[in-house]
């Protein structure tokens, strides 16, 4: 029983620190000068997409451990608050944004952050918080 729990734990420190050492490291620009920008992004996509499987097979065999057994109120704060965070995801996926991954381009200087950019520089990120905020 532990021994799933053990490597649940250790799938998901391994899934997070590739991106953590890869973004702070110089493997990166190495990686990058190698494969070029594109041959990276598709190398560590595979890679993570393969960490992310095997983080999830641990989740599926890890045991179902109850922290908390929530109040009836509680349970209908997730349909509260994600239609606001699928608006965030929404938006942010269909506007350029200077600050995502692959920005769409550069934004007019009269208007630096136009529609959802002006409540926040990262709405796909809000929408994924609020949602695990929301299912918490």
């Amino acid at each position: 029983m532990t021994g799933t729990i053990i490597e649940l734990l250790f799938s998901a420190i391994i899934f997070v620190g590739s991106h953590f050492f890869l973004s702070s490291s110089g493997l990166r620009a190495q990686l990058v000068t190698r494969f070029g920008e594109s041959g990276f992004r598709a190398l560590y996509s595979i890679l993570a997409i393969l960490l992310l499987i095997w983080m999830v097979i641990a989740y599926r065999a890890a045991p179902n451990v109850h922290l908390w057994y929530p109040l009836p109120l509680v349970i209908e704060v997730p349909l509260i608050v994600m239609p606001f965070a699928l608006l965030f995801l929404v938006c942010g996926l269909t506007q350029p944004n200077p600050t995502s991954a692959m920005p769409g381009g550069r934004l007019p200087p009269e208007r630096p952050a136009p529609g959802i950019l002006a409540v926040t520089r990262h709405p796909v990120l809000w929408a994924f918080g609020l949602w695990a905020l929301s299912h918490l």
